[in-house]
């Protein structure tokens, strides 16, 4: 039994105890490495690098350049600027104003700053948790169809206008929806934004199979 030194006794006896199971543990390993019960694996499962060089994302994942990304002229620092006094009047206006377990500042201006920059004729959000992304994605892209997915719905959730809600009780998973139904076009100038909780890859797959090539996707997840 260890006992916290009272106040102005010394833990020495404790030192003491905590070095002789240090070295009673390192004892045991490695008589177990000498009988063989202990081994290092013989093969690795493949690597996170591995498994993405092999998808027809590896271009995506091995090409690009951040430095080219932020010094090109779609993608300027005075065009962020440019952007903040909007985003912080849509900020003030915020319907919720505490997002607990959702984007905070930094990552909604970041996200508003790409929905204005893309402006995407179709937005897709898979995780909505209690709306106010979606929210702030209506505020930077007004003229814009937005779809929303979510299995939970929070209980003071925000509604927004003329979104089409699959949450709740109505809820279809995000590679299930009738994609086949959405013009080329509308998929095409697409921004998705994935804050869903679920493998990256399959969702990247998913979505290239129903035709989301050349849209913009955001993945997020706080």
């Amino acid at each position: 039994m260890l006992r916290f030194p009272s106040k102005g006794q010394k833990p020495r006896n404790i030192m003491l105890v905590v070095l002789a199971i240090f070295v009673l543990v390192y004892a045991l390993s490695v008589y177990l490495a000498s009988q063989g019960t202990l081994r290092r694996p013989t093969s690795r499962s493949p690597t996170i690098a591995q498994q993405l060089s092999n998808s027809p994302f590896a271009d995506v994942v091995f090409e690009w350049d951040p430095e080219k990304v932020l010094k090109s002229k779609d993608f300027t620092r005075d065009e962020m600027k440019r952007e903040l006094p909007a985003f912080l009047d849509a900020w003030r206006r915020r319907p919720l104003a505490s997002n607990s377990g959702g984007m905070g500042f930094h990552h909604q201006l970041m996200l508003w700053f790409a929905t204005r920059r893309v402006q995407p004729k179709l937005i897709v959000e898979s995780g909505m948790k209690s709306g106010a992304t979606t929210w702030l994605l209506r505020e930077a892209a007004p003229n814009a169809a937005i779809i929303s997915f979510d299995p939970n719905i929070q209980r003071d959730w925000v509604k927004v206008k003329g979104v089409e809600y699959l949450v709740g009780p109505n809820f279809v998973d995000l590679l299930k929806y009738p994609w086949d139904a959405v013009s080329a076009e509308l998929k095409r100038s697409a921004l998705i934004l994935i804050d869903d909780h679920q493998a990256a890859l399959p969702r990247l797959e998913g979505l290239l199979a129903a035709g989301f090539g050349g849209s913009f996707v955001v993945f997020d997840d706080n």
